[in-house]
């Protein structure tokens, strides 16, 4: 995952450091945007990211499994 990803992805989590909702950007203390989202932010989306992933491997093998007893 390149860094334009993982700033997109960043804003579907809110900013612990600066209190920003999902889908707002990150604030400096003057008021004015950032650049980029917090760090914390950014490791916390690809954190969620992470375990979407786990999740959805986990869930994909389900049907074999079943697949396999039943029929």
């Amino acid at each position: 995952m390149d860094r334009a990803e993982l700033e997109k992805l960043s804003l579907t989590v809110p900013c612990p450091m600066c209190g920003a909702a999902p889908g707002e950007e990150c604030e400096l203390n003057s008021g004015q945007p950032r650049t980029a989202p917090h760090r914390d932010r950014r490791l916390n989306a690809a954190e969620s990211e992470k375990a979407m992933d786990e999740r959805t491997s986990c869930f994909s093998q389900i049907p074999d499994l079943v697949g396999g007893i039943f029929f």
